[in-house]
């Protein structure tokens, strides 16, 4: 009777006893249900599960999306959930620290500034036949005008009154612009028809040298541009002509396996364009880089991305192409800038990192110094 009475005390007095039974039916419905969902800006992964919504409520392709409260998800937040691109309209509280519950709404249109200067920013826009409250707002369709929603980042920082964009088979104008918790509202109106004339293309950075020794491993990176401006959102597909030669992953990574010259292909699935690179995989024990004298090679990728880290190795060679210990030369990093960058040096390895928006499209040099002489030096782009 005691034992009994005590628990019935927790369970009334209860904050700890309410929160585990929280917790483990949370836990237990996230393991069962749960999926992976990431996030479009980042790409950073988290698992969440998804109720519908009343069908009375008049919602156009909303959920509601249930997640850890760890999850990099706020109002405004766009992320995709394997058939589509959603905003985070808002993010609930609940009475516990163990999770938070978002609805979201599938984005029905792409911003594409008709320059090419911003590109595939996923949106929401509502039509007259419907409408969808964000706390006292609502979103509508009149006379022509579109009242558009997305998520605050660096790209819709970018869009500003008088830019152009095509959807919804027209040519709209942005005349207004806001940004209320998190989510960007555009006021746009219909103008006089354009065509945006778009180039896309796509660069491989990575490799500084053609040739990948037998059992190596070298991480390419791909970025899409249009007109010349570094895009994201792509879909990017890689493929080897020759995987007995070598080998490539989704994410652009080389693997040698045999002698032979191959060819490394990525693909911008959306567009369908695609850019390639020859690779010679030779022999470990054959010259890489044949030069007189011994030199240096830096391996990396020249485009670090704002608030990632990139990881750059330099390799000696000496004039008879075999490659040296790295310890027996006296060298050091050197990083060349006007601003600050995190810098962290393991063994023959530096790795770069850094965190701030203002410094996209800026650039920077990575040196090598031997013996207080610059022997090798790569730019390095600070992109989105």
């Amino acid at each position: 009777m005691l034992y009994g009475n005590k628990s019935n005390n927790q369970r009334e007095s209860g904050t700890p006893f309410m929160r585990n039974a929280a917790k483990t039916q949370f836990e237990r419905t996230m393991k069962r249900e749960g999926r992976i969902v990431t996030t479009y800006t980042g790409g950073t992964e988290f698992r969440a599960f998804f109720r519908t919504r009343d069908e009375h409520e008049n919602q156009r392709e909303t959920i509601i999306m249930y997640y850890d409260v760890t999850a990099p998800v706020r109002p405004g937040t766009l992320v995709m959930v394997g058939y589509g691109v959603f905003l985070a309209l808002n993010r609930e509280t609940v009475e516990n620290d163990i999770y938070y519950k978002s609805t979201l709404i599938k984005c029905n249109g792409v911003f594409n500034e008709n320059t090419g200067k911003i590109h595939n920013v996923p949106f929401y826009c509502d039509n007259m036949k419907s409408s969808v409250s964000i706390g006292n707002s609502t979103i509508s369709m009149l006379n022509g005008n579109l009242e558009l929603i997305t998520e605050e980042n660096s790209l819709s920082k970018q869009i500003d009154i008088n830019q152009h964009f095509n959807e919804f088979g027209r040519t709209f104008r942005v005349t207004n612009k806001y940004i209320m918790d998190g989510i960007v509202h555009l006021i746009a109106e219909v103008e006089a028809d354009q065509k945006a004339d778009f180039v896309y293309t796509i660069k491989i950075d990575g490799l500084l040298n053609s040739s990948v020794p037998v059992n190596s491993v070298i991480q390419l990176e791909a970025t899409p541009y249009v007109n010349d401006n570094p895009t994201t959102g792509a879909t990017l597909d890689w493929k080897s002509s020759d995987n007995y030669i070598a080998t490539v992953d989704g994410t652009g990574k080389i693997s040698g396996i045999s002698e032979g010259e191959v060819q490394i292909i990525v693909t911008w699935v959306e567009k369908d364009i695609s850019e390639t690179i020859s690779i010679t995989v030779v022999n470990a024990d054959v010259p890489v880089i044949p030069e007189s004298t011994y030199t240096c090679t830096i391996t990396g990728n020249t485009n670090l991305k704002n608030g990632y880290r990139r990881t750059y190795t330099v390799t000696f060679t000496d004039k008879d192409g075999n490659i040296m210990d790295w310890q027996e030369i006296d060298y050091q990093w050197n990083v060349l800038a006007d601003f600050d960058i995190k810098q962290t040096v393991s063994e023959n390895k530096i790795t770069l990192s850094i965190d701030n928006e203002d410094l996209i499209g800026e650039h920077f040099l990575l040196q090598v110094l031997v013996e207080g002489e610059t022997k090798l030096e790569v730019t390095v782009n600070i992109v989105e």
